[in-house]
């Protein structure tokens, strides 16, 4: 039996979140796994902040990770 290591990624539901950047110090998300439903990820603040916007910033230009879009079916629906 080979040894495997596993390690702890926090798990952040962007709707519980505010709308100002996820890395800034009042938020705090610099790394981890951030969920969200597709009416989140289409969900945008009265100020015309949408959460779209917040997610690809807080990716920003060097982003080595993965997007996993669940839901996509509902796009059709909305």
């Amino acid at each position: 039996m080979s040894s495997f290591s596993f390690s702890f990624n926090p798990v952040h539901a962007l709707n519980k979140l505010p709308y100002s950047k996820l890395d800034s110090k009042s938020v705090g998300i610099k790394e981890g796994v951030v969920f969200l439903t597709y009416n989140s990820l289409i969900a945008s603040s009265e100020k015309g902040r949408s959460r779209l916007q917040q997610l690809v910033q807080w990716c920003g230009p060097g982003f080595d990770g993965l997007v996993i879009f669940d839901e996509v079916c509902k796009h059709l629906v909305v």
